[in-house]
């Protein structure tokens, strides 16, 4: 039973949506759609780095000359260092030839690197909302808000890595306006709960549609290959395994005796 959750916590963190209800993939089927889904994400990694940038500036700005300006200052310099390594990174890997499978490590990875990224925006309002003024507190909202949505656009073809960027941020939130205790925040709270409700379905539903497109793809991929009568392969699918041959090998002699048959 240990052996069988485990597994099935792993393939969740690798992006499978059984667990949403969504549709079940095979190897090596699914190495061919966490590739598409992680080159998504890193398309849009460089503009969100700097949108975190940008954002932990603001932050900073917000509480300059009160008590938490150093707080802020470390807090925002954590956030800086780490976008600007991701992004670059991201950018020199968007930048090279797409692979067309990826490991369920890599998914995996990527799950827990925007963990770690939500985690510190999670910090955020715990850190400096109660003692804020109320124009900061404003800003606070709306920098957790924006968060959330952005975590949304980011990852909206991985559902986990959405869910693993703003969590963090939610119960963040929901921490800081427990802490404060005023009923004006109440309504904050309602808006933070619907809105991150209502991006999650949006993101669970999009994703859900990407990976059955995906997979249909495939299975016509495959139909145009086969004989319909034998399901056997058919001169077309014989032609393709002979041309991957011809690009993967080296052209030796023998290659290319074993690829002539």
């Amino acid at each position: 039973m240990q052996r069988l959750s485990a597994a099935r916590l792993g393939d969740l963190l690798a992006g499978d949506l059984r667990a949403f209800g969504g549709p079940s993939t095979i190897e090596p089927l699914a190495g061919r759609i966490r590739a598409e889904q992680v080159s998504i994400v890193l398309r849009n990694t460089l503009l969100g780095m700097v949108a975190n940038i940008l954002n932990a500036v603001t932050l900073v700005m917000a509480v300059w000359g009160s008590p938490d300006q150093t707080k802020a200052i470390v807090w925002a310099s954590g956030i800086i260092v780490a976008a600007g390594f991701v992004g670059l990174r991201a950018r020199s890997s968007f930048r090279s030839v797409k692979p067309r499978s990826v490991s369920r490590r890599t998914t995996q990875n990527l799950v827990r690197n925007a963990f770690l990224f939500g985690t510190w925006w999670g910090a955020l309002p715990i850190l400096f909302f109660s003692g804020a003024t109320s124009a900061a507190q404003v800003v606070i909202t709306c920098l957790s808000a924006g968060m959330i949505a952005g975590g949304a656009a980011s990852f909206y073809t991985i559902p986990i890595a959405a869910i693993a960027y703003t969590l963090p941020i939610f119960v963040g939130s929901a921490v800081a306006i427990v802490r404060v205790g005023d009923a004006v925040n109440l309504p904050v709270a309602i808006l933070i709960v619907s809105y991150a409700i209502t991006l999650f379905r949006a993101v669970l539903a999009h994703a859900s549609e990407f990976t059955q497109r995906f997979v249909l793809q495939a299975e016509s991929e495959n139909a145009i290959r086969r004989d319909v009568l034998t399901s056997l392969p058919n001169r077309f699918s014989m032609s393709g395994s002979r041309a991957r041959c011809w690009t993967q090998s080296s052209l030796t002699d023998t290659l290319r005796y074993c690829c002539s048959i």
